[in-house]
């Protein structure tokens, strides 16, 4: 088998560009899983360029430096004609991408890899056609069994409208075929830019996650397999990833242990649920602790809200599994409110479910029977935001206030619960009709606020707390140090507590959206 090298080039400081600290983690990150996430006999040899030894941790790792551009140029050169001579080859590169207009109409613009000397006309820059020259040279002359080229930066997609853009279009690629397999992905098309968010490149972080999601029929991750992935994932982000290659299938980028696919299936991720379930929303927990706890009667109206994407569904998600009596023998109904749904739509929505009349009546009569079987009864409405006040409020005053009134009748303390969630749609606002902040068992008709608030620096102590049960999906990371990654990732200013939580579970080698979110707050 041929050797396996990687150059992971980061350049975060510049003299005439904007700096770009992010480019630190994307770095470190994307080396650490090159040499992890593979089979021992199949791992990368990583080279972090610029690198410095940190001798407590006794490895290299990017640290803030200057790069000028003859400097990468030549290591980019000695990496592929001497370090990765006759084996695999893999090129990442985290940055500032440029975009430079032709000096008329009919002169194309040229793309560049910007450098800590360079300028913004491309003085002191790499030009992306030179650059595509020297990978086609060298899969020639150095015997590269395979090159794949990784670009996070912006106007990435001009690598493609140089060189192998034109020899693709001529079908020139025939005669590369022979040569070796290879690939580039870049972070965005020739005239986008490539955006951070939350500690990473959003681009990268995207590859980060894909990197741990094996294709579940070869165990790989192939050029291809993370594309597919990208394009998945990237779709509303405002960021479209490219790729070319050819026999991009056959690029193995990453080839887990069994042990480290095992980590994402079946019981392996409901254990990681029950630790995962205990973080956060301890303010919110105690408010709805103590109405399951202390009253005589659980019958209880809540509205769930926060700004968008702060993981209202999560909250609602552990409230119900965490408290709630028979939560896994409900009976429980989730509706979805549509752009532009009146009540009358709502009742037929609920009469349909019930399978009885729409009316309002016959529908309380429907769920007082079912929770008179001594059954926990719940509905949830999301999207809740999309209801007209007006609407709202009949809701509550033919629907939920006679179903109060109809339990007083009983000495029952099975659950009647109402969820109102706001996805913040609409921006963060509060519930519109009178609302508590916590319960009164005295008028359990009035609505229970709860909030998906940004996280504190404490709400990280769970890491911690939780060390030991989290070691095994911890990768070699220490707890304290997911806990100071948690926070760092926590204090960015645009992050979303989504954000948080996707990155936690990242760390802890658990996929959000496969894992968690479609499997457990689906709607």
């Amino acid at each position: 088998m041929s050797k396996r090298h990687a150059l992971v080039i980061g350049i975060s400081k510049y003299q005439h560009l904007e700096s770009l600290p992010n480019v630190i983690n994307d770095v470190n990150d994307i080396a650490t899983s090159l040499q992890t996430l593979n089979r021992i006999d199949n791992r990368w040899e990583v080279e972090r360029y610029p690198s410095t030894y940190i001798e407590e941790q006794n490895c290299y790792k990017l640290k803030q430096s200057t790069v000028r551009h003859d400097k990468l140029l030549t290591k980019i050169e000695t990496f592929l004609f001497d370090t990765a001579r006759n084996g695999e080859a893999l090129v990442y590169f985290a940055g500032h991408g440029l975009r430079v207009a032709g000096t008329s109409s009919r002169i194309a613009a040229k793309g560049y890899l910007a450098t800590t000397d360079s300028h913004d006309n491309g003085q002191n820059a790499i030009l992306l056609a030179d650059l595509n020259l020297l990978f086609s040279q060298a899969r020639k002359e150095a015997g590269l069994s395979s090159l794949i080229v990784i670009l996070d930066c912006c106007h990435a997609g001009m690598a493609f409208e140089g060189v192998f853009e034109k020899e693709w279009l001529k079908g020139n690629f025939r005669e590369f075929e022979q040569e070796a397999d290879f690939g580039i992905l870049a972070a965005c098309r020739g005239h986008k830019k490539a955006y951070e968010k939350a500690g990473h490149g959003l681009f990268t972080k995207a590859v980060l996650e894909g990197l741990k999601s094996p294709n579940p029929n070869t165990g790989m991750v192939t050029l291809f397999d993370l594309a597919g992935y990208l394009g998945f994932k990237l779709v509303d982000s405002g960021q479209q990833s490219v790729c070319l290659g050819v026999n991009g299938q056959n690029l193995k980028i990453v080839c887990p242990e069994k042990s480290l696919i095992q980590i994402y299936s079946g019981n392996k991720i409901e254990q990681f649920l029950k630790i995962f379930k205990k973080f956060n929303y301890r303010k919110s927990d105690r408010v709805f602790q103590e109405f399951i706890d202390e009253s005589d009667r659980r019958v209880g109206a809540f509205w769930i809200r926060g700004k968008r994407d702060s993981a209202q569904k999560w909250l609602l998600y552990r409230l119900w599994v965490n408290f709630v009596p028979g939560s896994t023998h409900a009976f429980k109904k989730t509706l979805k409110i549509r752009a532009g749904s009146t009540i009358t739509e709502v009742w037929q929505q609920i009469g349909s479910w019930l399978n009885t009349n729409p009316e309002p009546a016959a529908l309380v009569e429907e769920l007082i029977a079912q929770w008179q079987n001594q059954k926990t009864v719940a509905i949830v409405f999301y999207e809740i935001e999309r209801l007209l006040t007006d609407d709202l409020k009949t809701l509550i005053e033919k629907l939920w206030i006679p179903l109060v009134q109809k339990t007083q009748d009983d000495d029952l303390d099975t659950p009647l619960l109402l969820f109102f969630v706001d996805l913040g749609c609409k921006g963060e606002r509060l519930c519109p009709i009178a609302y508590r902040t916590t319960y009164d068992s005295q008028h359990p008709e009035k609505i229970v606020e709860l909030t998906a608030d940004r996280f504190e620096d404490r709400d990280f102590r769970w890491a911690t707390d939780h060390g030991i049960e989290l070691q095994p999906y911890l990768n070699g990371l220490c707890p304290t140090k997911l806990k100071d990654k948690a926070i760092q990732c926590n204090q960015q200013t645009d992050v979303r507590p989504l954000d948080v939580l996707i990155e936690l579970c990242d760390y802890c080698g658990v996929n959000w959206d496969r894992d968690v979110a479609n499997k457990f707050l689906a709607s």
